[in-house]
């Protein structure tokens, strides 16, 4: 009953936070940017276009974080170049440990202070552990 209510409040919250997803691509979410200069910002390493809105979606209801999700190792790293501060990076489940081993280094290398996440590899791959350990590094 509890995940159910959950489930519904994150619904709600996920609605009244569409008006601030500002890229849609055949109906799908590519991100969210919020105004605020303070918000942290979270790229995400992803490949699938249907992931990415649902992990947009799922991420939405998280104030404070503007959302950046990309299709690939490139699309990402160009990203991370483009923004001038990145807080987060989320490596997805389909990068193999060559190319993880790369992004790892590029966001080392250019935003030290960055906490670099991976579901599926340093913690289980569900929605509810990413909702979480994303939640959980925005008030750090």
């Amino acid at each position: 009953m509890k995940t159910l209510i959950i489930m519904a409040l994150q619904f709600i919250l996920m609605n009244c936070n569409a008006q601030n997803n500002t890229k849609m691509e055949n109906n799908l979410l590519t991100g969210r940017v919020l105004q605020d200069k303070n918000a942290k910002n979270i790229v995400i390493f992803g490949g699938s276009p249907v992931r990415r809105h649902e992990i947009v979606e799922l991420l939405s209801p998280i104030e404070n974080l503007s959302i950046y999700a990309t299709l690939s190792e490139e699309e990402g790293v160009a990203k991370v170049k483009e923004l001038g501060k990145v807080d987060i990076v989320l490596i997805g489940g389909r990068y193999s440990d060559e190319q993880r081993d790369r992004i790892r280094k590029f966001v080392k290398e250019n935003h030290p202070l960055a906490e670099i996440t991976e579901p599926g590899y340093t913690y289980p791959y569900s929605n509810s552990e990413i909702f979480k350990n994303i939640s959980d590094l925005t008030v750090k």
